[in-house]
């Protein structure tokens, strides 16, 4: 999603957001492969969303990932373990130049409910 914004002399600056390679898809999908529950949290019922910030460099690597709102240790410390482990994504450009883009990205975790045992 390529934002225009208006720069002093009526220039018009290109913004372009980091990606994850192949899009919000296959990040979603990423992530849904990628989480594993804690058993504590499960056991105790313990669900939410956890945001996590962090940085694309220029080169698209994923830097100083750090909690913003979390749950429970357990499912923060999970999240940053996922986030830590993504590929590198398409980085972020102003003007066609790749820049430093920092991102927010909320990760559901909804308690697996089980049908019998």
């Amino acid at each position: 999603n390529s934002g225009k914004v208006k720069a002093g002399f009526g220039l018009t600056v290109v913004q372009e957001q980091a990606e994850f390679p192949g899009g919000n898809d296959s990040l979603q999908m990423f992530l849904k492969r990628n989480l594993v529950y804690p058993e504590k949290a499960k056991k105790e019922k313990i669900s939410g969303k956890v945001y996590v910030s962090f940085n694309v460099a220029e080169t698209g690597k994923i830097m100083d990932a750090k909690v913003l709102s979390g749950v429970a240790p357990e499912l923060d410390n999970e999240a940053l373990r996922v986030v830590n482990k993504m590929p590198t994504w398409k980085p972020g450009t102003v003007s066609g130049k790749p820049v430093k883009v920092q991102y927010i990205l909320p990760i559901d975790f909804v308690v697996p409910t089980f049908i019998g045992k």
